[in-house]
């Protein structure tokens, strides 16, 4: 079996975006950033929630579309579709983050956070400083590598 894993030496840089912006800007930065998912911070740089891109495809659709509507759907055209995405272009992230996410402290074992994942069923844990302010992200690829070093499975 391999050494003890400290969490700090696994997680993903951490890529915020603030409470403020809007559903355009949020998608902007994913794209820039090459990113599914943004924490979302106050202006004191504490985490508030979480972004990810099904939470965008959800705001952006329509409420006649919503609940798998396939019979609607069959229905719009590309051009209703864009119309609608964009009158959500303004939209707060804080109407659309989820304010759910599983969080463990900095100090955290890697246990614990895979632990916390599990409970809340999901697939992103934040890890955050004494203060609150996010550090890192913990992801399920990183929980496939921690699993893997504990069965001494080569590393791709």
């Amino acid at each position: 079996m391999k050494n003890h894993i400290e969490l700090q030496d696994i997680i993903r840089p951490v890529q915020t975006i603030p409470v403020t912006a809007n559903l355009k800007e949020t998608l902007s930065q994913m794209l820039k950033e090459h990113t599914n998912s943004l924490f979302v911070i106050d202006r004191d740089g504490k985490l508030v929630g979480i972004v990810t891109v099904l939470d965008i495809l959800k705001e952006i659709t329509p409420d006649y579309l919503e609940d798998k509507n396939v019979i609607m759907s069959s229905f719009v055209t590309e051009d209703m579709f864009i119309e609608d995405v964009r009158k959500c272009e303004n939209t707060l992230v804080s109407t659309f983050m989820r304010s759910d996410t599983p969080i463990v402290d900095q100090q955290a074992s890697v246990v614990e956070a895979i632990l916390r994942a599990m409970s809340n069923e999901r697939s992103r844990v934040a890890v955050v400083d004494q203060e609150g302010r996010p550090v890192g992200m913990l992801t399920r690829t990183e929980i496939k590598s921690v699993l893997g070093d504990y069965l001494d499975l080569p590393t791709a």
